[in-house]
Protein backbone atom coordinates (compact mmCIF):
# COMPACT_ATOMS: atom_id res chain seq x y z
CA UNK A 1 0.00 0.00 0.00
CA UNK A 2 1.37 3.38 -1.03
CA UNK A 3 -0.17 6.69 -0.02
CA UNK A 4 0.62 10.37 0.33
CA UNK A 5 -0.77 13.63 1.65
CA UNK A 6 -4.09 13.72 3.46
CA UNK A 7 -4.89 10.10 2.63
CA UNK A 8 -2.33 9.05 5.27
CA UNK A 9 -4.69 8.64 8.21
CA UNK A 10 -7.39 6.80 6.27
CA UNK A 11 -4.77 4.54 4.69
CA UNK A 12 -3.25 3.68 8.06
CA UNK A 13 -6.69 2.96 9.50
CA UNK A 14 -7.58 0.80 6.49
CA UNK A 15 -4.33 -1.12 6.97
CA UNK A 16 -5.36 -1.83 10.57
CA UNK A 17 -8.87 -2.89 9.50
CA UNK A 18 -7.45 -5.27 6.90
CA UNK A 19 -5.03 -6.71 9.47
CA UNK A 20 -7.99 -7.45 11.75
CA UNK A 21 -9.38 -9.55 8.89
CA UNK A 22 -6.07 -11.38 8.49
CA UNK A 23 -4.71 -9.40 5.53
CA UNK A 24 -1.40 -7.82 6.49
CA UNK A 25 -0.05 -5.21 4.07
CA UNK A 26 3.20 -3.30 4.02
CA UNK A 27 2.84 0.44 3.56
CA UNK A 28 4.88 3.45 2.58
CA UNK A 29 4.09 7.15 2.55
CA UNK A 30 5.46 9.25 -0.29
CA UNK A 31 6.74 12.53 1.09
CA UNK A 32 8.36 14.19 -1.91
CA UNK A 33 9.03 14.13 -5.61
CA UNK A 34 11.41 13.13 -7.09
CA UNK A 35 10.87 9.83 -5.35
CA UNK A 36 13.41 8.70 -2.80
CA UNK A 37 15.28 5.44 -3.08
CA UNK A 38 13.05 3.88 -0.41
CA UNK A 39 9.99 4.31 -2.65
CA UNK A 40 11.71 2.53 -5.53
CA UNK A 41 12.91 -0.25 -3.21
CA UNK A 42 9.44 -0.65 -1.69
CA UNK A 43 7.79 -1.03 -5.10
CA UNK A 44 10.44 -3.38 -6.47
CA UNK A 45 10.20 -5.62 -3.39
CA UNK A 46 6.45 -6.24 -3.82
CA UNK A 47 4.46 -8.04 -6.51
CA UNK A 48 1.48 -5.72 -6.15
CA UNK A 49 1.20 -2.22 -4.68
CA UNK A 50 -2.09 -0.42 -4.04
CA UNK A 51 -1.70 3.28 -4.85
CA UNK A 52 -4.20 5.34 -2.85
CA UNK A 53 -5.14 8.63 -4.46
CA UNK A 54 -7.80 11.28 -4.11
CA UNK A 55 -8.20 12.06 -7.80
CA UNK A 56 -9.86 10.51 -10.80
CA UNK A 57 -6.86 10.23 -13.09
CA UNK A 58 -4.42 8.27 -10.89
CA UNK A 59 -1.75 10.93 -11.35
CA UNK A 60 0.66 9.57 -8.74
CA UNK A 61 0.39 6.08 -10.22
CA UNK A 62 1.25 7.50 -13.65
CA UNK A 63 4.24 9.38 -12.23
CA UNK A 64 5.53 6.18 -10.60
CA UNK A 65 5.11 4.25 -13.86
CA UNK A 66 7.00 6.90 -15.83
CA UNK A 67 9.70 7.89 -13.33
CA UNK A 68 10.50 4.46 -11.89
CA UNK A 69 9.80 2.44 -15.05
CA UNK A 70 7.27 0.30 -13.19
CA UNK A 71 4.89 -2.10 -14.93
CA UNK A 72 1.35 -0.67 -14.76
CA UNK A 73 -0.02 -4.09 -13.77
CA UNK A 74 2.05 -3.94 -10.57
CA UNK A 75 0.27 -0.77 -9.35
CA UNK A 76 -3.40 -1.18 -8.46
CA UNK A 77 -5.21 2.17 -8.20
CA UNK A 78 -7.47 2.94 -5.24
CA UNK A 79 -9.18 6.16 -6.29
CA UNK A 80 -11.59 8.57 -4.63
CA UNK A 81 -12.90 11.56 -6.56
CA UNK A 82 -16.36 12.36 -5.21
CA UNK A 83 -15.26 15.59 -3.54
CA UNK A 84 -15.16 14.07 -0.06
CA UNK A 85 -12.03 12.87 1.74
CA UNK A 86 -11.22 9.21 1.20
CA UNK A 87 -12.26 6.96 4.08
CA UNK A 88 -10.66 3.89 5.59
CA UNK A 89 -13.74 1.86 4.67
CA UNK A 90 -13.46 2.93 1.03
CA UNK A 91 -9.80 1.89 0.92
CA UNK A 92 -10.47 -1.41 2.69
CA UNK A 93 -13.40 -2.24 0.41
CA UNK A 94 -11.49 -1.37 -2.79
CA UNK A 95 -8.52 -3.53 -1.77
CA UNK A 96 -10.73 -6.43 -0.69
CA UNK A 97 -12.74 -6.23 -3.91
CA UNK A 98 -9.58 -6.12 -6.04
CA UNK A 99 -8.06 -9.14 -4.31
CA UNK A 100 -11.34 -11.09 -4.56
CA UNK A 101 -11.53 -10.39 -8.29
CA UNK A 102 -7.89 -11.33 -8.79
CA UNK A 103 -8.39 -14.58 -6.87
CA UNK A 104 -11.48 -15.38 -8.95
CA UNK A 105 -9.57 -14.75 -12.20
CA UNK A 106 -6.74 -17.04 -11.10
CA UNK A 107 -9.29 -19.72 -10.15
CA UNK A 108 -11.06 -19.39 -13.52
CA UNK A 109 -7.74 -19.57 -15.35
CA UNK A 110 -6.71 -22.70 -13.45
CA UNK A 111 -9.98 -24.39 -14.45
CA UNK A 112 -9.27 -23.79 -18.14
CA UNK A 113 -5.69 -25.09 -18.14
CA UNK A 114 -5.23 -28.82 -18.27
Amino acid sequence: MLFFGTSQFSAEEAKDLLAEEGLHLDAIRIKAFPFGREVEEFISSHNLVFVIEQNRDAQMRKMIIMELDTAPSKLAPVLNYDGMPITADKIKNEITQYLSLEKKQVHELSKTTV
